[in-house]
């Protein structure tokens, strides 16, 4: 019977999602954004490249939804993946009850992971078409930065949850502003050896 409730959460969620994103298209943004609420309160933050679904449009801003899974006990932080440590939104404690959830499964470590959506508002001119371009100016930064104390490493020699603290280890010694940390960070994960 409990399965039963839950496979039927799981395609209610998933029909959701589906109408959801009829003749929606993607956007990606091109630096951290903020994601605000239809009065204009900050919900929180989007990184770099994350795929965001645009559902609307008015004047300069696009109304946009982020979908992914959160780790249980960190639900405010929407990932890419189960298991792969892509953050996708930082979440504001306002946000939470804006958080649409689905049925939680378990990864390969019985950790519990949450399919969970947001929606909200962002800037038009802070969002690309083309996740290609954020990943031409995050392969740019790896040039101009991570090849200068040694010889960079290639992006497939970590995995997606080696590289955040790689990089964190390096910001120093590369010079690296909070921006580009997470700008370049997106980019090793989304080439990583194990990207999805």
């Amino acid at each position: 019977m409990k399965k039963d409730v839950g496979l039927k959460a799981l395609l209610c969620f998933s029909a959701l999602l589906i109408v959801s994103s009829m003749n929606a298209a993607d956007v990606f943004p091109k630096t951290t954004l903020e994601l605000t609420s239809d009065s204009g309160e900050a919900l929180g933050s989007i990184t770099p490249g994350t795929k965001l679904t645009k559902l609307d449009e008015k004047s300069d801003k696009s109304f946009v939804m982020v979908s992914g899974w959160s780790a249980y006990g960190e639900e405010s932080v929407i990932f890419q993946n189960i298991g792969q440590r892509v953050v996708y939104a930082l979440l504001k404690p306002n946000a939470f009850k804006g958080i649409e959830k689905g049925q939680s499964k378990t990864d390969d470590y019985d950790a519990e992971w949450i399919p969970s959506q947001i929606k909200g508002w962002v800037k038009n001119s802070d969002v690309t078409s083309n996740q290609e371009d954020v990943w031409k100016e995050g392969a740019k930064l790896f040039g101009e930065r991570c090849g200068s104390c040694h010889q960079a490493h290639p992006s497939d020699e970590f995995t997606v949850n080696q590289w955040p603290n790689i990089i964190k280890a390096m910001k120093d010694r590369a010079g690296l502003l909070p921006e580009q940390q997470w700008q370049l960070t997106k980019y090793m994960q989304a080439h990583a050896k194990d990207a999805k």
